[in-house]
C-alpha cells in the first residue's frame, strides 16, 4: 500500500496488511472474517504470485483477487494502466467495476487523487469499457485498472486492415507500458469457445494478453507479470495450457525455460491434497444451503413454440413466491412476453435485467448519448477510420447501470418482492445479495452452466432456491445432474410454494442405474487421461530441471 502512513494500515485481512479505513467498510458491509477461499489465496496473490482459482460462486473471489491487486499498485512516472481485467460479458464488467468503486472509495486517498499517486483521479481511476467506440477515450484517461471484454479490443484492432498492425501496436504498447497484472475472470468463459476452435483461431482474451506480452517482451525490458485466472467451473486443464503458451511466447529462447512460471491451482473447498491442476474435477461442490427443486409439466411441450404452457408454470411459480426472484429466460424467447403474462397476473416489480442496468443499446440513454451515436454512425457510413469516428463516452452509461443494480440490491436485501428476468447468456454478470429464488425455464444439460445458474442464490452463506421447470420427457436430467454435482433434488409445489421430496417413476430409476454404470465407465477414462497428463508434466518438468542443468554448466 505505497502511498498510506503506516499508522494508518494496521489492520489484517486474509492474512495480509489493509488500511484501517478499508477495514471499517469490510464491517459496515457484514464481512466481518475472511470467508471462503480468502485466507488461502490473498497472501500469495499480494507476494506477486500467478494463481488460478476454483471456489463456488458467492465464495469471496472477486474480493480474494481485487484487494491484493490494489495493495500492489505503484506511483509511476508516466500514467497508464496497471491492471488489466478480462471478463467475458459487459454485465459481468459492470459488477467488478462495482466492487472497485466502491474499494476506491473505501480506501480513499489525498484530496481527490488515490492513496498510490495523487496524479490518478478517484473518479477516473477505474474504468469500465462498454463499447469499442469509447475504448481509446477510456485508454487514453488516468486509469489504473480497466475493466473490459477481451472481444472489444480484439475486434477494433481487426475495424482497420489497412492499418492494422499500427494500430495494433499503438495500442499493446499503450496498455503495456505500466501493467503489472492480468486478471481472467470467469476463465473458463474466456478460454474455451468453440466458434474459435472450429475457426482454428486463438480466443479473442488471449490474442489481446499475447499483444500486451509481446510489447512487454520487446518495448519494456520483459519485467514480470502477474497473471490470474479465477472461476467456479475452470477447466484447469485448458487454462493451465493456454499458460504454457503464454509463458513460451514470453520467454522464447530455450536458455529462459526456467523462468516461465508455472501458476498455483486453488481450489476451495479442497478434497485432495495433491497441488497438480491436473488432478482434480473441473467444477466445485454446490453449497449446501442451496436448495434444488425441480417442477414438472403435466404433458411435454416439445411440439409447443411458444412455450405457453411453461410460461403459464412460470407465472402460477413466481406469484406465490414472496421474496426477491430471478427468472432465467432461454435465449430464444421473448422477455418482453413474460413481463406482459407477469403482470396480467398482478405480479408487481417486474424489471428486465438489461434494461434496468442501462446495458441495452436502445433503452437507457441520455439525449447527448443519441446524438454521440448519430454521429458515430454517420461516420461509418462515410468509411472513416475507427480512430477519427465519434467516441461515445462509457462512463454516465456505467454509471447509470451501477446505480439501478445498487437500488435493486437494497430493495433485495430488506426482503422485499421483486422480479428480475435474465437472458441466460447474462446470468454470469447478475450479483444480488439477498436473492431468494432463482427460477430456470429450461433445464440444463451441462453441468457447469447449472452451477452459475445456481450460483445466483445462497451466496456467503445465505438461504437459496433453484427451481427447474422440466417437462416429464426432461426429468432424467435431474437424475443426471445429481450423478455429477452431488446434489439432492426434490419436487417444487408450485401451489404450496415449497419443496417436497420427488416421488420418482420407474423410470427414472431405471434410468439413473444405467447413468451410474456410464459415470463408473466415465470415471476409470479419466483416470486413465489424468495418469497420461501426469507422466506428460513429469517428462516437462525432467526437461527443464536438464535445461537448468546445461545452462549452469
Amino acid at each position: 500500500w505505497p502511498g498510506i502512513d503506516e499508522e494508518c494500515k494496521t489492520a489484517t485481512y486474509a492474512g495480509i496488511q489493509i488500511p484501517n479505513s478499508l477495514r471499517d467498510a469490510l464491517h459496515a458491509r457484514g464481512i466481518e472474517e475472511p470467508i471462503g477461499v480468502q485466507p488461502l489465496v490473498m497472501p500469495d496473490l499480494a507476494a506477486g504470485r500467478s494463481a488460478v482459482i476454483q471456489a463456488p460462486t458467492g465464495s469471496g473471489k472477486t474480493l480474494a483477487f481485487l484487494i491484493p491487486v490494489l495493495a500492489r499498485l505503484q506511483p509511476t512516472i508516466h500514467l497508464g494502466v496497471q491492471c488489466l481485467i478480462l471478463v467475458p460479458t459487459a454485465e459481468l464488467a459492470v459488477q467488478t467495476a462495482k466492487e472497485l468503486k466502491w474499494l476506491f472509495k473505501a480506501i480513499g486517498g489525498k484530496e481527490s487523487g488515490c492513496w498510490f499517486s495523487p496524479q490518478v483521479p478517484q473518479d477516473s481511476a477505474v474504468q469500465v469499457l462498454l463499447s469499442r467506440s469509447a475504448l481509446w477515450n477510456a485508454v487514453r484517461k488516468d486509469s489504473s485498472v480497466l475493466v473490459s471484454t477481451p472481444g472489444l479490443i480484439d475486434k477494433e484492432i481487426a475495424m482497420l486492415p489497412a492499418l492494422g498492425k499500427r494500430f495494433g501496436e499503438t495500442l499493446a504498447y499503450f496498455l503495456a507500458s505500466n501493467i503489472n497484472t492480468i486478471i481472467c475472470d470467469e476463465a473458463d468463459a474466456l478460454f474455451t469457445s468453440r466458434f474459435y476452435r472450429r475457426l482454428e483461431k486463438i480466443v479473442p482474451a488471449e490474442f489481446v494478453i499475447n499483444s500486451i506480452v509481446t510489447a512487454v517482451r520487446q518495448r519494456y525490458r520483459n519485467r514480470p507479470l502477474q497473471f490470474i485466472a479465477a472461476s467456479a467451473t475452470a477447466n484447469s486443464l485448458n487454462i493451465s495450457k493456454t499458460f504454457d503458451r503464454i509463458m513460451e511466447l514470453k520467454w522464447k529462447k530455450w536458455e529462459h525455460a526456467h523462468l516461465r512460471i508455472i501458476p498455483k491451482f486453488y481450489r476451495y473447498p479442497r478434497e485432495r491434497n495433491e497441488d497438480d491442476m491436473e488432478e482434480l474435477p473441473t467444477h466445485v461442490p454446490l453449497p449446501e444451503q442451496i436448495v434444488h427443486a425441480v417442477c414438472r409439466l403435466a404433458t411435454d411441450d416439445d411440439a409447443d413454440r411458444f412455450k405457453v404452457n411453461r410460461v403459464s408454470l412460470l407465472t402460477t411459480i413466481v406469484k406465490r413466491l414472496e421474496g426477491s426472484v430471478l427468472v432465467i429466460l432461454p435465449d430464444a424467447l421473448k422477455v418482453d412476453l413474460v413481463r406482459t403474462m407477469f403482470e396480467r397476473a398482478a405480479i408487481d416489480n417486474v424489471q428486465k435485467f438489461r434494461e434496468m442496468t442501462g446495458l441495452n443499446r436502445w433503452e437507457g440513454r441520455s439525449t447527448q448519448e443519441d446524438t454521440m451515436i448519430e454521429t458515430a454512425i454517420e461516420g461509418m457510413k462515410k468509411k472513416r477510420p475507427a480512430h477519427l469516428r465519434a467516441n461515445v463516452d462509457d462512463s454516465e452509461r456505467a454509471e447509470h447501470a451501477l446505480s439501478r443494480l445498487e437500488r435493486f440490491e437494497a430493495e433485495a436485501a430488506a426482503g422485499a418482492d421483486g422480479v428480475l428476468l435474465a437472458k441466460e447468456r447474462d446470468v454470469r454478470g447478475i450479483h444480488i445479495e439477498g436473492l431468494r429464488y432463482v427460477v430456470l425455464v429450461n433445464p440444463s444439460a451441462d453441468e457447469k452452466r447449472y452451477v452459475h445458474f445456481a450460483g445466483r442464490t445462497g451466496r456467503a452463506g445465505q438461504p437459496g432456491t433453484i427451481i427447474t421447470i422440466m417437462s416429464p420427457s426432461e426429468t432424467k436430467l435431474a437424475s443426471y445432474m445429481e450423478g455429477l454435482l452431488t446434489a439432492q433434488f426434490q419436487e417444487w409445489d408450485a401451489q404450496a410454494a415449497e419443496a417436497v421430496p420427488w416421488n420418482k417413476s420407474r423410470a427414472d430409476v431405471l434410468y439413473e442405474t444405467r447413468q451410474r454404470r456410464t459415470d463408473e465407465d466415465l470415471q476409470r477414462a479419466g483416470q486413465e487421461l489424468r495418469d497420461m497428463r501426469k507422466r506428460e508434466l513429469e517428462a516437462r518438468s525432467l526437461r527443464r530441471e536438464r535445461q537448468r542443468a546445461r545452462q549452469r554448466s
